[in-house]
């Protein structure tokens, strides 16, 4: 019979002649396998589905007043009239998206705030 040191050998040397085998023949390991599976996953979660556009004629509209964009689109946000300041700040946000820049822009306190989940919340608090 032989020794446990001997099967051991035996073993080591078959695994590394089989993953020679396997290189040979395109079959790949598990972990390859498993590596490829997780790629894929995340590539397929990256991709974005955007809806076909409903209405034209409102986009265009409402791309063309940004006060008119949120109040429909985030219509539970912003229910009140824009205060002056934030009027100037939604200003200062269109050009930077049409002109770039670096400027920053600090809103005083109660402007807009993080709500308890996390969502961007806008209005007055006491």
């Amino acid at each position: 019979m032989a020794k446990l040191a001997d099967l051991k050998a035996l073993a080591a040397d078959l695994r590394k002649r089989l993953k020679q085998v396997d290189q040979l023949t395109g079959r790949a390991s598990e972990r390859d396998r498993d590596t490829r599976r997780k790629r894929e996953s995340r590539a397929a979660s990256k991709e974005v589905q955007v809806p076909a556009c409903q209405d034209p004629q409102r986009r265009t509209l409402l791309e063309s007043d940004d006060t008119l964009w949120l109040r429909y689109y985030f219509a539970d946000l912003f229910w009140y009239p824009f205060t002056t300041q934030q009027l100037e700040m939604i200003s200062t946000i269109r050009n930077a998206i049409l002109y770039g820049g670096d400027q920053a822009i600090a809103a005083s306190p109660g402007v807009v705030r993080l709500g308890p989940g996390g969502d961007l919340e806008a209005g007055s608090w006491p």
